[in-house]
């Protein structure tokens, strides 16, 4: 089942799942939400984990280049760094009413706790 990302009660930073390589940097953390930036390939990443209406908690990761989207092996390359090779995420894509965009060159990924 894919939850209403709309419904999201309540946000906290994740546990990670695993160590993170030395290539991250952490460069800030703030109201729960965790951040990482590596200079050697471009990406942002932001963390958190979120409670979705009455469904249980999603580890939200969004990935995002300055200049342009990420591609498929930013997504594949994060997924596996953050979330972990043995777990499921999804990508959502929500009806244009519930369609918000923040960042032009952002993807989410979405994975259940």
């Amino acid at each position: 089942m894919i939850p209403n990302m709309i419904q999201i009660v309540a946000m906290r930073a994740p546990t990670l799942r695993r160590p993170i390589n030395a290539a991250w940097v952490r460069s800030r953390s703030a109201n729960g939400w965790e951040w990482f930036y590596t200079h050697t390939v471009g990406l942002s990443v932001m963390l958190s984990l979120d409670t979705i209406g009455r469904v249980a908690d999603w580890l939200h990761v969004s990935v995002s280049r300055q200049d342009r989207l990420p591609s498929w092996q930013d997504l594949k390359d994060v997924k596996e760094m953050f979330i972990g090779r043995n777990h499921e995420a999804v990508q959502v894509f929500p009806r244009d009413e519930d369609f918000v965009n923040c960042h032009p060159f952002c993807l989410h990924l979405w994975s259940p706790n």
